[in-house]
């Protein structure tokens, strides 16, 4: 997909597992310009959302994962699985539901390796629970995960009425001074142990050091996504070096 003066492309960070194990990798996208600089949403996405062409980068993320897996498949990085971000604006613009089912019809894929990952602001909005997107995807067997728990105003009504399969704690849970260190702690491991218990998967994004690796690891955290394990890295080289541990 091309943008003004650069192209777009997928790159993938790692998640691993509780043995550090990688299982799976969250896609993002970056803007590659001629000279091969890569640029961080952080400078493009305001803009594309700006002017809603948020939607059509959001598709060709999609598609592009969906194609991914299927080029794993017969080979050894067969079981990883993948995560895919959906924005607000895609729910307004487009049938979500219909188009995941579509792109894992086309390209033959397991829905369950296409992690999809809503918001939980995206989850709470009046069009999203009208259309009933959320439980569409979850009966067609996609794997739904809340992502960025604990941004914001986090609501318990989502875990209870979301049939998510997997909770993606914010990496501000993570980002604790001297001054509230306890009292952050306890709510971590509180949403943990709550989200264990509805049966859910747990991931925490944002590891950076091996304190915060073995603090959530010990706490029962299911896998863990951060620069302690990884940057964000090319197909190419997660193929190559992030899963030689899988080949």
């Amino acid at each position: 997909m091309r943008g003004s003066g650069g192209e777009f492309t997928i790159y993938l960070q790692p998640q691993v597992n509780r043995d550090k194990k990688v299982v799976s990798a969250e896609v993002l996208a970056r803007w590659i310009t001629p000279d091969g600089t890569a640029i961080s949403p952080a400078e493009f996405i305001p803009v594309l959302e700006d002017s809603g062409q948020i939607v059509e980068l959001d598709r060709f993320i999609w598609e592009e994962s969906a194609r991914l897996l299927k080029t794993w498949m017969g080979t050894p990085l067969e079981p990883l699985t993948i995560s895919v971000n959906v924005s607000p604006q895609d729910f307004e613009y487009m049938d979500v539901a219909a188009t995941f089912i579509s792109l894992a019809d086309t390209y033959g894929i397991d829905r369950e390796k296409l992690k999809i990952e809503i918001t939980e602001s995206s989850i709470l909005s009046r069009r999203v629970k009208e259309s009933h997107v959320i439980d569409r995807l979850a009966d067609a067997g996609f794997n739904l995960e809340i992502d960025d728990f604990g941004k914001g105003y986090s609501s318990l009504n989502t875990l209870k009425d979301i049939n998510a399969r997997t909770l993606k704690l914010d990496m501000a849970f993570l980002q604790m001074t001297d001054k509230d260190k306890k009292r952050g702690e306890v709510i971590i491991e509180s949403v943990i142990q709550m989200g264990k218990r509805l049966g859910m998967h747990i991931v925490d994004e944002g590891v950076e050091t091996v304190r915060e690796r073995d603090y959530l690891i010990h706490l029962g955290c299911d896998y863990l996504q951060g620069y302690l394990f990884s940057w964000l890295v090319s197909v190419e080289e997660f193929e190559r070096h992030v899963t030689g541990n899988l080949v």
